[in-house]
């Protein structure tokens, strides 16, 4: 496993390597020896699943207000996806700023989000699968939404008219 620092601070990119026979491949996704090794305190409580039939589908920018922010582990495990981070941590050096890193399945390649951050992704193929491991429970009360297309960010994404939910298309924009 390879883990990689990316701009935003504390979020990493994380490779693992595959494992081909005649039977197909093998990886994993999580390792906690690996994540600790790296310094990387996560212990998921829950894993999801996103399903998205169709091409250009975006679902973001979610994350969860302290005290009970989440930190995630999210790969695409068919098709790909362009996966945004957007920091939302008013103590960070990097407060608004955002990354995003295309995914494809069966790379090895899944983005680690930490507490505090924003995440969404557009999909860049229909049948795209997004798996999350999740560290923290689900609180509908603190869970909230940053409009995509904020014009205080500027997301650079790969689409100017995504499939997306009405709450995500109506959800808040930053108060800067």
């Amino acid at each position: 496993m390879t883990v990689t620092e990316l701009s935003i601070q504390d979020a990493y990119l994380v490779t693992d390597k595959f494992f081909e026979d005649s039977r197909g491949r093998f990886t994993e996704a999580w390792e906690n020896t690996q994540f600790k090794k790296n310094n990387i305190d996560f212990s998921p409580s829950n894993s999801c699943f996103s399903y998205n039939t169709r091409k250009f589908t975006l679902r973001g920018l979610h994350y969860q207000q302290e005290p009970f922010g989440q930190s995630k582990l999210v790969t695409c495990v068919a098709g790909s996806i362009y996966d945004v981070i957007l920091d939302l941590r008013k103590s960070s050096a990097g407060y608004l700023k955002w990354q995003a890193i295309e995914i494809k399945a069966f790379t090895g390649k899944a983005v680690f989000i930490p507490k505090g951050c924003a995440h969404g992704f557009v999909t860049l193929e229909e049948n795209a699968v997004v798996s999350y491991l999740i560290e923290g429970d689900y609180n509908a009360g603190a869970a909230k939404a940053v409009r995509w297309n904020d014009p205080a960010i500027k997301i650079n994404w790969p689409t100017d008219n995504p499939v997306i939910s009405e709450k995500d298309s109506n959800a808040d924009l930053i108060t800067l």
